[in-house]
């Protein structure tokens, strides 16, 4: 369940259940721990991906420098936060239990 002033969606709650259904199938012996190692260790290879790259656009001559801090600041704020969202949702998903208004009020 979605509550007001969420940031999250159903699709994004729903996407989240189905990675750690997918995560189980891969790792059906894994313990808990595992599991959120793994799910930890996903969200901190894409926050560097993402940082990677935005820091390359900055490289390209001439016009880059000026593109890179617009892409920087804005682009590596957005693509974080949402990594960090999902990251928050499937550990949710993985201990089965549904974020209520409470700890919506403590990811805002």
């Amino acid at each position: 369940m979605v509550v007001a002033n969420s940031l999250y969606t159903e699709a994004h709650w729903h996407k989240a259940e189905r990675d750690i259904t997918a995560l189980r199938a891969e790792f059906p012996l894994a313990t808990h721990a595992r599991l959120l190692r793994q799910l930890i260790k996903t969200a901190c290879i894409k926050a560097g991906a993402t940082g990677a790259g935005t820091t390359a656009v900055s490289m390209i001559p001439g016009f880059g420098k000026a593109l890179g801090w617009a892409v920087n600041l804005a682009g590596d704020a957005a693509m974080t936060s949402a990594i960090q969202r999902d990251l928050i949702l499937r550990i949710f998903a993985l201990h089965q239990r549904t974020p209520s208004a409470n700890d919506n009020a403590q990811m805002l």
